[in-house]
C-alpha cells in the first residue's frame, strides 16, 4: 500500500487560490462518501464527532469477526479508563439501551471514575449517600467491559459468551458508538484544526495504515489505525489516547462562538 502524503483536512487558517478560509470551514456538513482510502479516514470523523452523528461511523466496522470483537471491547474499555461517558441521548440514538440493562455501560459512571470512588472508600474516606446508592447500581464485574484477567475460569467463560452475544445481538451500532466514546477525548471544537498524515502501521502490519491526527506539524493528538474490509471500505480497528480528556482539550485553542 503506498503512503500517501498529509492530507490538511481541518488546519488553522489556510489560503487555497488566495482565498482565507476558517477552521471551521473543513469540516463536512453533510456525510461524506463512503471512505475507500486511509485518506478519507479524517473527514468522517470530523463530520461524525462535530455534527454529531455517531451512526455515520457504523460504517466502519470491521468485517473480521477477531478485529470487530478486539476494537468494539478496547474503545470501550479504554474510553471507560479515560473517564469518558455516553449520554442518555447518545445511548439512545444509538439503540444500545441493551448494554445499560445489562451493566456494560452507564450514562451516570465511567470505569475511571467508579474506581476512583472505590479508591476513597479503601483509604477510609467519607462518600456521601447519594453517591453511594449510584455506586451500588453499577455492575463491577461489567462495567465498560474491563480487560481483566478472571482467575474463575467458568465466571470468565460465562461473563465472555454473555458479551458476545450482546454485541452480536446489535454489532455495528455498539461498534459505532464505542468508536465515538472513545474519540471524544477531542473537544467536538478541536476537530477543526486537526490535519492528518498517513504512515505505515506501527505494528508493522502492511495491510493497515495509521493515520495520524496532528495539531500543527509536530503534535501527535493521537492515531487511528485503519485496513480494507473484502469489499473495499475502510474499517478503523484501534485508536489510544496518552492524555486524560481535560488535557487534550488544553491542547486547542479557546472555542469561540458557542462552541463545546
Amino acid at each position: 500500500m503506498s503512503r500517501p502524503l498529509a492530507i490538511i483536512a481541518a488546519a488553522g487558517l489556510m489560503f487555497i487560490a488566495g482565498c482565507e478560509k476558517k477552521p471551521s470551514d473543513k469540516v463536512p456538513v453533510v456525510a461524506p462518501e463512503p471512505a475507500t482510502s486511509p485518506n478519507d479516514v479524517l473527514k468522517h470523523l470530523q463530520y461524525a464527532m462535530v455534527r454529531k452523528d455517531p451512526k455515520h461511523l457504523e460504517a466502519f466496522a470491521p468485517e473480521d469477526r477477531d478485529k470487530f470483537l478486539g476494537a468494539v471491547s478496547w474503545f470501550y474499555s479504554r474510553a471507560g479508563v479515560l473517564g469518558i461517558k455516553l449520554t442518555e441521548e447518545e445511548i439512545e440514538t444509538m439503540g444500545i439501551q441493551d448494554l445499560v440493562q445489562k451493566g456494560y455501560i452507564s450514562p451516570k459512571w465511567s470505569r475511571g471514575e467508579f474506581d476512583k470512588e472505590l479508591k476513597k472508600l479503601d483509604s477510609g474516606k467519607e462518600i456521601d449517600p447519594e453517591t453511594m446508592k449510584s455506586l451500588s447500581t453499577v455492575n463491577q464485574a461489567r462495567l465498560d467491559m474491563p480487560r481483566q484477567v478472571i482467575p474463575d475460569k467458568k465466571l470468565a467463560d460465562k461473563l465472555l459468551k454473555d458479551l458476545t452475544e450482546t454485541i452480536d445481538a446489535n454489532p455495528k451500532p455498539i461498534y459505532a458508538a464505542g468508536l465515538y466514546r472513545i474519540l471524544k477525548a477531542i473537544p467536538s471544537y478541536g476537530w477543526q484544526y486537526i490535519e492528518a498524515v498517513v504512515s505505515n502501521h506501527k505494528g508493522g502490519d502492511k495491510k493497515l495504515n495509521d493515520v495520524r491526527l496532528m495539531l500543527g506539524e509536530n503534535t501527535e493528538v493521537t492515531y487511528v489505525t485503519v485496513g480494507h474490509n473484502p469489499d473495499g471500505s475502510m474499517f478503523i480497528w484501534f485508536t489510544d489516547f496518552d492524555k486524560y480528556p481535560a488535557a487534550i482539550a488544553r491542547m486547542f485553542p479557546e472555542p469561540v462562538e458557542g462552541g463545546k
